[in-house]
């Protein structure tokens, strides 16, 4: 009668702790055994590098399918395939149908502990190219890092966050930039750009939307007094099928529900139901916050991200402009 007490608590053990890794590897904080991240990223000279695509290859952008797996035993595979080209003007695909390239290796996991920051970083291993390094964001976003270990900064098309196929409840904001840094940009104006896809815009902000519309193009620029540079105006140019110019007040604000030192920049139109809130991961690089308060997951096409656009892309836009 003990030994069959004993051998059913033995055996309720061991379904509880089954079930309990079945929950750990399905769940939120850590990856699945397997986790599929898609999306689009510019094709520029680095990455064309990195993926040994010849330099004198146009490309403009490079759609991500890529596979992690966690094996039986323990080691961590990957399976990635690629499609590249010149994008069909009008479309979402490329001249020709563009050129592939499929591939698999093994990634590795390394946490990066700097004070209150903590990076996990994936890096990809391949024999036919070189390592690419990714920032996990969350469960659903990852971000392309350069060689010095730089979030890698988009143009105003495409971004370097790859997304989540089947995206899992992800509520905490990490922070990968010092708040203290992130507070002294003395830049007395910055612009943002990029595109995201427009369903979720459509259905959780009263933007004016045609139904066939699937991306919002992105201009937002940030302004800042000339003495205290404290934010003060911006200015949103959101254009898809129709139009839309918002002006109103930013503010920064540090800390969330979620994560105390997080850094958001809130921009108020004087319409509650137009207001928007961004996640600034550093100074190049913000992302989409829904009403929640959460990161919002892209799609195969487009990320929530925004990329800060470089000063002589303005400087040539104002050149061009004033020549007109």
């Amino acid at each position: 009668m003990f030994m069959n007490s004993k051998k059913a608590l033995l055996t309720l053990t061991i379904m509880f702790v089954l079930i309990l890794t079945t929950r750990m590897s399905s769940g939120t904080g850590r990856l699945s055994s397997e986790t599929v991240l898609i999306g689009c990223t510019p094709g520029d000279p680095l990455m064309k590098s990195i993926l040994n695509i010849l330099p004198v290859t146009n490309v403009d952008f490079i759609r991500w399918n890529l596979t992690l797996k966690i094996l039986q035993d323990g080691s961590n595979t990957f399976i990635l395939n690629l499609a590249f080209g010149e994008v069909k003007q009008n479309t979402l695909d490329f001249e020709g149908g563009g050129e592939k390239l499929a591939f698999e290796g093994y990634y590795t996991v390394a946490h990066v502990i700097e004070g209150k920051i903590n990076k996990t970083i994936y890096i990809l291993h391949s024999n036919k190219v070189n390592p690419i390094t990714l920032l996990k964001i969350n469960d659903n976003l990852f971000h392309f890092l350069s060689p010095g270990d730089q979030l890698m900064v988009g143009n105003q098309r495409w971004s370097y966050t790859l997304s989540r196929k089947v995206p899992v409840e992800s509520k905490v904001l990490p922070v990968f930039a010092m708040p203290s840094e992130l507070l002294k940009d003395t830049d007395r104006q910055i612009t943002f750009e990029g595109r995201t896809p427009s369903t979720k815009f459509a259905t959780g902000n009263s933007f004016d939307l045609s139904p066939g519309c699937f991306k919002i193009k992105w201009l937002l620029t940030l302004n800042r007094d000339p003495v205290s540079l404290q934010p003060t105006t911006y200015r949103l140019l959101q254009t898809s099928d129709k139009n839309t110019e918002l002006k109103g007040t930013w503010t920064i604000i540090k800390g969330s529900p979620s994560n105390s030192d997080a850094v958001i920049y809130i921009l108020d139109p004087d319409k509650p139901e137009k207001s928007l809130s961004l996640f600034v991961a550093d100074e190049n690089v913000i992302f989409f916050l829904d009403k929640s308060s959460q990161l919002i997951t892209g799609n195969a096409d487009f990320s929530y991200t925004l990329n800060k656009r470089k000063k002589e892309d303005i400087v040539a836009e104002y050149r061009f402009s004033k020549s007109r």
